[in-house]
C-alpha cells in the first residue's frame, strides 16, 4: 500500500481490503492501537455513559437521562464536572464504579475482542504491536497481558523513560489501576475544567504523549465513539503536519455512524472501516494478523 493509492470508499466498504493493508503495516512494525471503552465490552467495564449515571446517582446529582442519544462529548464532561463538585473524593468514586462489576477471575477470562487484540501484541516474526494509546483509565489490558506472561509498561505521564517491555500502554487521559502491580493512580482527564486546561496548554503533557504515538506509528482506532474533542484535535494537528503522508491510520466504525463522521475522519487522514456489527471485530483483527503472517517467509 502506498499513501497516494488510497481509495477511501474501498476501505469503508471492504474490511478485507483494509485488513490486508493493515497486515502490511503490522508486518513492518509500524502499527499502534488506539482504543476506547468499546474494547472492554463483555468484561464488566462500564461505558462512559453508564459510568456517569452511576457516579451521578452516588453523588446525589441525578443520573436520569444520561445516555448516548441525548448526551455526547462536551455535555458528558459537564456532568462529570457536577459530580466532581459534589463528591468528597472524585477519584475514589470513579474507581469504585469503574471496577464495580469486576470479579476476581481465573483461567482465560478475556473477551473475544481482547484475545484478538492480544494476538496483534504477541511476539511474532510476522510483526507485532508494541504500542497502545488508550483513553481508558482501567488496567484490564495490563491484567490480560500479565495473565499470559507478557510485560506491559503503563505510561500516564510524559516525557518518560520507555523501559524494556513487550507493550508500552499510554494512558493519555489518566490511569486508575485495580492493583498496584500495574502502576499507580494518576490525574484523570474527565471533567470540563481538566479538558479546558489540557486543550489550552500548548505544551500539555497529554498532547505531547498523543503526538508522540501518532507521530511514530500509523494507528488502528477501535472502540472509540469519536466524541472526545481533545484526542480528535490532536489527531487533526498531527495529520496537518503530514508526517505519514496521506494516511494517518484506520478507524473502525459501525453501520450507525453517520456520513459526516466518516468525512470528519477522512479530513484527519483516517480511513473509516465499516463492520456490520461489533461481533465481527475479533475475526477481522485475526485477519490482520494472518495477512501479516502471509508476508513472512521462513
Amino acid at each position: 500500500m502506498q499513501p497516494h493509492d488510497i481509495d477511501w470508499q474501498d476501505y469503508l466498504d471492504k474490511p478485507a481490503k483494509a485488513a490486508q493493508d493493515l497486515g502490511e503495516i503490522l508486518h513492518r512494525g509500524e502499527l499502534a492501537l488506539f482504543v476506547g471503552a468499546g474494547i472492554s465490552k463483555g468484561l464488566g467495564a462500564p461505558s462512559w455513559h453508564s459510568l456517569a449515571r452511576a457516579m451521578a446517582r452516588d453523588s446525589k446529582v441525578g443520573g436520569g437521562g444520561i445516555n448516548r442519544k441525548r448526551i455526547t462529548g462536551g455535555d458528558l464532561a459537564n456532568i462529570f464536572t457536577k459530580i466532581k463538585r459534589n463528591s468528597g473524593n472524585f477519584d475514589a468514586l470513579l474507581k469504585k464504579w469503574l471496577y464495580y462489576k469486576w470479579t476476581k477471575k481465573s483461567g482465560n477470562w478475556a473477551s473475544h475482542t481482547l484475545v484478538a487484540l492480544g494476538s496483534l501484541m504477541s511476539g511474532s516474526t510476522r510483526g507485532r504491536v508494541d504500542t497502545m494509546l488508550t483513553l481508558n483509565f482501567d488496567s484490564i489490558v495490563e491484567m490480560y497481558l500479565r495473565l499470559y506472561g507478557f510485560v506491559p509498561q503503563s505510561i500516564s505521564t510524559f516525557p518518560c523513560i520507555l523501559r524494556r517491555a513487550d507493550v508500552h500502554i499510554f494512558h493519555s487521559h489518566g490511569y486508575l489501576p485495580l492493583d498496584s502491580t500495574d502502576g499507580d493512580d494518576t490525574d484523570i482527564l474527565l471533567s470540563k475544567q481538566t479538558y479546558l486546561e489540557a486543550m489550552g496548554e500548548n505544551d500539555n503533557f497529554r498532547k505531547r504523549m498523543m503526538e508522540y504515538v501518532f507521530g511514530q506509528k500509523r494507528v488502528l482506532a477501535i472502540g472509540l465513539s469519536g466524541d472526545d474533542d481533545f484526542s480528535r484535535s490532536v489527531l487533526a494537528a498531527v495529520a496537518k503536519k503530514k508526517a505519514h503522508g496521506s494516511l494517518l491510520g484506520f478507524w473502525v466504525v459501525s453501520r450507525e455512524d453517520s456520513d459526516d463522521k466518516i468525512k470528519d475522519l477522512r479530513d484527519s487522514k483516517l480511513a473509516a472501516v465499516r463492520l456490520n456489527s461489533y461481533s465481527e471485530l475479533p475475526e477481522w483483527l485475526f485477519m490482520i494478523a494472518r495477512c501479516a503472517a502471509r508476508l513472512t517467509t521462513v
